[in-house]
């Protein structure tokens, strides 16, 4: 082939990518003017005031973010910055949380995010359908992400509340500690000391 079939055959190819690759761009400079001007770090730390479950408050921060600043990575690592700290005072399971912030930032992809647009042009779907496909699928994926969450934390707690063996040593009546065991079997079962008005149980 001569030099003139090859380049017209680049410059079909080009004409087919060229705009997904704009937009794509176009969306992740977005991204990043959010990301350095702190925006992302400001929400996490309104919504970081508010009192309710870690983990719905690990979604909703991830959630938040994902939805004002388009980027699932960023929402994940801004989130778990903001509640790595904390995470010890939480009594809730790390991998519960991972999970949870994880299903946050998947949350509602629209406009601003980069994704959006490569499966609005890869599918070539009006706005609109992309919307109605896309945005929805990921925001049902976020949401049951975080009933399956909230539920595997509610049967875990069912079992240790249920399993709780209270072992009581003839020392009780002189002060000394109360040894507690919450799990199912004494084999399972997790050693904790818990605290009253200064005196241990």
């Amino acid at each position: 082939k001569s030099m003139k079939e090859v380049m017209n055959i680049y410059g079909d190819a080009m004409k087919d990518i060229s705009m997904i690759l704009l937009i794509v761009a176009g969306a992740g400079v977005l991204k990043q003017v959010f990301v350095d001007s702190g925006v992302s770090n400001e929400i996490a730390a309104s919504l970081g005031t508010i009192s309710i479950h870690p983990l719905i408050l690990g979604w909703l921060i991830a959630a938040f973010i994902r939805v004002c600043i388009g980027s699932a990575t960023v929402a994940g690592l801004t989130t778990a910055g903001l509640l790595a700290p904390a995470l010890p005072q939480m009594n809730v399971d790390p991998n519960l949380m991972v999970l949870s912030v994880g299903a946050g930032s998947l949350m509602f992809s629209h406009v601003n995010d980069s994704g959006f647009w490569l499966f609005k042009e890869y599918f070539n779907l009006s706005i609109k359908d992309t919307i109605r496909s896309w945005s929805i699928m990921e925001t049902i994926v976020a949401i049951v992400g975080l009933i399956g969450d909230m539920a595997h934390f509610a049967e875990r707690l069912n079992k240790i509340v249920g399993g709780v063996a209270i072992i009581l040593g003839h020392q009780q009546a002189h002060g000394t500690p109360v040894r507690l065991r919450l799990g199912c079997s004494a084999i399972d079962a997790l050693p904790v000391n818990i605290g009253i008005s200064g005196h241990r149980f």
